[in-house]
């Protein structure tokens, strides 16, 4: 546990501790979906879908749980889907809070964690916000280049024509 979450790590042995007692095991049929809000998930046997990678042994998601609930939404989704049976232990936010109260020395690494994942989510929506905007600035220029090359076509078209046309004259026939 202590390896894969890594504030986690920083934390006293009996503080861990007192967080493996409070894991639940659960256990998922295959195309069973979970998805508790503010939880983490340690995957002890089967392989389940998250966010179309999948899980398998001693995988974790849902590290962000950590973020509380006015720290806007989670930026990674802890859905889920089980391919085979998933056994997984979870923990719940507030369960960590409550262990976070019985270990205040340990209550650093909790705040750095959520200091960590709230600068992780404002980066991650800068960063699409700055994609989505360039996406629409090509599509414009797009369009603009678009609409430019149609009326090049058209005039090139209409030179084009014009210069096959021969108006017919009384000069031009031959008598």
């Amino acid at each position: 546990l202590h390896l894969q979450v890594w504030y986690l790590a920083r934390g006293s042995d009996d503080c861990l501790q007192e967080i493996t007692t409070q894991l639940q095991p659960m256990l998922y049929a295959p195309h069973e979906h979970f998805d508790k809000p503010s939880t983490m998930y340690i995957c002890l046997r089967g392989i389940a879908a998250h966010r179309g990678r999948p899980m398998r042994k001693d995988a974790v998601w849902g590290k962000e749980f950590v973020l509380l609930d006015d720290e806007g939404a989670l930026p990674e989704p802890t859905f889920a889907c089980a391919l085979t049976y998933v056994e997984v232990l979870v923990l719940q936010r507030y369960q960590l809070e409550q262990i976070r109260n019985e270990f205040p020395e340990d209550a650093a690494a909790i705040y750095t964690a959520r200091v960590f994942y709230r600068l992780k989510h404002c980066m991650m929506r800068y960063v699409h916000a700055v994609k989505r905007q360039r996406a629409e600035e090509d599509v414009r220029a797009k369009k603009s280049r678009g609409r430019h090359k149609k009326r090049e076509r058209t005039k090139t078209k209409t030179s084009k024509t014009q210069k096959c046309i021969i108006p017919r004259t009384s000069a031009h026939v031959k008598s």
